[in-house]
């Protein structure tokens, strides 16, 4: 009996985890699109239309083109440090301003 109350609370444990973490993935990619839609939206209409949409990929494509070193067409995860890194910095600069 003990051992299934110990299995019981372990899964009920490890199963909280995954839907917190579940949790806090959907909302980085909400607050990513929200971010996306206020920087191209710029028609105010809540949703890109073809023209911002392009303005969208051509700012992604230039930012592949600036930290893809290896030159594959995507970013690795050393690529993507760098990429996060600038942009902490980036963001420590427009805070002390």
């Amino acid at each position: 009996m003990k051992k299934l109350l110990l299995v019981v609370v372990a899964l009920a444990m490890f199963g909280g985890a995954t839907v917190n973490a579940q949790d806090a993935k959907a909302e980085k990619k909400k607050k990513a699109e929200e971010a996306a839609l206020k920087k191209y939206d710029k028609n105010g209409n809540g949703k890109l239309d073809d023209e911002e949409k392009e303005a969208m990929k051509k700012d992604r494509e230039a930012m592949i083109k600036k930290y893809d070193k290896n030159g594959d067409g995507k970013l690795d995860d050393a690529e993507k440090e760098a990429q996060k890194a600038d942009q902490k910095k980036k963001g420590d600069k427009k805070k002390k301003e």
